[in-house]
C-alpha cells in the first residue's frame, strides 16, 4: 500500500516548527526476517531555499549539521509531547538532498487507528518541532520580503499534523 500527500509548517520565535511543503509516502511491509509488518512513512522534511508563509527561511547549513538528530526521536501526532501523549513511532532515516531535507519513519504497528487515518488520507502533513541556535532578520531587496533566517539548534520531536502551515498545499 502507497500514499502520496503535501506536508505542513509552523513557526513561532525560535522554538519553531519546520516547514514541510512536499509529499509524503506511506508504505506498509513485511520485515523479511521476522515477518511482521512495519508502516513507514518518508518525505520531504523541510524544502531549502524557501521562506515558510511565517517568514522563516531555515538556514541550510544548520540544517545538514544536525539533520541526522532526527534519527531515533519519537513520532507525535500533532506535537502532543506533554501529558501520557505516547509516541506513534520513531524515525529511521534522515537524509540530505539537492532541494532539503528528507525523512523516514518508522509507525508502531499496534497503532491501527492512525494507520487507517494514514490509509484514508485523514493525516497528509508532517511538521518537526524544535529549537533554534539562532535567528537573524533578513530583507530580499528582489522580491521586497522582510524574513527571517533560523539556524537549527535541538531536534525535539516531528509529527504527524491535521492540519497544514502551507495555505497552498494540496493532496494528489
Amino acid at each position: 500500500k502507497e500514499c502520496d500527500w503535501s506536508s505542513d509548517v509552523c513557526s513561532s520565535d525560535l522554538e519553531v516548527w519546520i516547514p514541510c511543503q512536499e509529499k509524503f509516502r506511506f508504505s506498509e511491509q513485511v520485515d523479511p526476517t521476522t515477518g511482521q509488518k512495519k508502516f513507514i512513512v518518508q518525505g520531504m522534511m523541510l524544502p531549502f531555499g524557501k521562506v515558510s508563509r511565517n517568514g522563516i527561511l531555515y538556514n541550510k547549513e544548520s540544517v545538514i549539521e544536525k539533520h541526522k538528530d532526527l534519527i531515533g526521536r519519537p513520532v507525535m501526532y500533532n506535537h502532543m509531547i506533554e501529558g501520557h501523549q505516547l509516541p506513534i513511532g520513531h524515525y529511521i532515516n534522515s537524509i540530505i538532498k539537492e532541494d532539503g531535507w528528507y525523512y523516514e519513519m518508522d509507525i508502531d504497528s499496534m497503532e491501527k487507528d492512525f494507520i487507517r487515518k494514514l490509509e484514508r488520507g485523514d493525516l497528509r502533513h508532517v511538521s518537526i518541532q524544535l529549537v533554534g541556535a539562532k535567528a537573524v532578520e533578513r530583507f530580499d531587496e528582489n522580491t521586497g520580503q522582510a524574513y527571517t533566517e533560523a539556524y537549527v539548534g535541538d531536534i525535539i520531536e516531528g509529527s504527524i499534523v491535521p492540519a497544514p502551515g502551507f495555505l497552498d498545499t494540496t493532496t494528489e
